[in-house]
C-alpha cells in the first residue's frame, strides 16, 4: 500500500444528488499534469514527466526524514492550548489535500540545496535491474547501481511545487 501524491490545480469533488443523502461530503483533488521539461530519472518508469508519484507509505516517510522534510509533510502535535491536537503537515491527513505556498517551496528548495551539499556526488534515480536481476535485490546495471532515490524525489518535488505556484490559481498537493 502507498500514497498517490499529486501536485496541481485544486478542484472540489462533489457527490451527485443520488449519493448526497448517504454521503454528502466534499473532497478536494488536484489535476495532475505532465510537462516536457519535467525531470525524469532512471528506474522511475511510473512517474514519467508527470506531477504524480506513487511511493509506499514507508518509503515516503523515510524520504521525508532523510531529507529534513518530515515536519513539513507530517507536522508535529502542537503544545499550545488553542492548537491542541492540531497537525499542520502537508500530508498530516490521509487522504488529504493542502494548499501549497511560496514558504513550502522555500523549505523544499532549501532541503534540496542542503542535500546536494551533503551528498555532492549523488546522482538522482533508482537502480535498474541488470538482465536476470531483480528490482529489489539486483544485481543492477553498473550505471544505475549508485543512484540516489532521495535526491530524485527532492528534485521532482521542488520542480513540481515551483511549477504549481506559477501555473495554478489554487496550487495543491493531494494524497490519496
Amino acid at each position: 500500500m502507498g500514497y498517490t501524491i499529486t501536485i496541481g490545480e485544486a478542484y472540489l469533488s462533489l457527490p451527485d444528488e443520488s449519493e448526497a443523502a448517504e454521503w454528502p461530503h466534499i473532497s478536494v483533488g488536484a489535476h495532475g499534469a505532465t510537462h516536457p521539461d519535467a525531470p525524469t530519472f532512471p528506474g522511475d518508469d511510473m512517474t514519467g514527466k508527470g506531477s504524480s508519484r506513487h511511493p509506499s507509505y514507508s518509503a515516503w516517510v523515510e524520504f521525508c526524514r532523510n531529507v529534513g522534510l518530515h515536519r513539513l509533510f507530517y507536522g508535529v502535535e502542537a503544545h499550545e492550548p488553542h492548537e491542541r491536537g492540531r497537525n499542520s503537515g502537508l500530508m498530516s491527513a490521509h487522504p488529504g489535500a493542502a494548499l501549497l505556498t511560496r514558504g513550502h517551496h522555500a523549505e523544499i528548495a532549501a532541503a534540496l540545496d542542503r542535500y546536494r551539499t551533503e551528498h555532492p556526488d549523488a546522482r538522482p534515480g533508482w537502480p535498474v535491474a541488470a538482465e536476470g536481476g531483480d528490482d529489489c535485490d539486483g544485481p543492477y546495471t553498473p550505471e544505475t547501481a549508485a543512484l540516489d532515490g532521495n535526491l530524485a524525489r527532492l528534485v521532482w518535488l521542488e520542480w513540481w511545487v515551483r511549477w504549481a505556484l506559477v501555473h495554478c490559481q489554487n496550487p495543491a498537493i493531494v494524497n490519496t
